[in-house]
């Protein structure tokens, strides 16, 4: 049983990450558009089930690129690696997190305005406890298909912090 319900992974990631790359969209006659950002983590917060684990340090770097085909359509992918990033627990115990998250799909439009046409997210994080044992997993796969269908597996026991 996981704590709250996941959104579309794969549209929500499409429309978050896109919205990265509104100033410089490639077309077909321009080159292709490469990202990378590293941001803070402080205070975001891993929803587990058995409570809130909070980071104190540590960042994360999201690395994006995009591209046109001859057709028009435009094709993505990005991924998102912790560094150095310590949680604690309501009770004061400390944790370590590693792992990434990748997301790749394909879109009619740069911006994200529409739905993607397919789209795959896979999200693998281990927290570890001081001692170096396994505490806890955030293990999602969710995939979109251009029939509109979706689905999303969640094996994980904690949800990752929200965007």
């Amino acid at each position: 049983m996981h704590l709250k319900s996941r959104l579309p992974l794969c549209a929500g990631a499409l429309l978050g990450t896109l919205v990265m790359s509104t100033a410089a969209v490639a077309t077909p006659s321009q080159h292709p558009f490469n990202s990378s950002e590293t941001t803070s983590v402080v205070g975001d917060v891993f929803a587990c089930q058995s409570g809130d684990l909070t980071a104190q340090t540590g960042s994360i770097t999201t690395v994006f690129h995009e591209n046109a085909d001859n057709s028009g359509l435009y094709h993505f992918t990005g991924t998102i690696v912790p560094s150095s990033v310590t949680l604690t627990d309501a009770a004061g115990n400390w944790y370590t997190v590693s792992g990434a998250s990748w997301f790749g799909g394909t879109s009619p439009e740069p911006d994200g305005d529409s739905q993607p046409i397919v789209s795959t997210e896979t999200d693998h994080f281990v927290i570890r406890s001081a001692s170096g044992g396994v505490f806890a997993k955030v293990q999602v796969v969710g995939h979109f298909s251009p029939n509109g269908h979706m689905f999303i597996f969640d094996k994980g026991v904690c949800e990752e912090p929200s965007d």
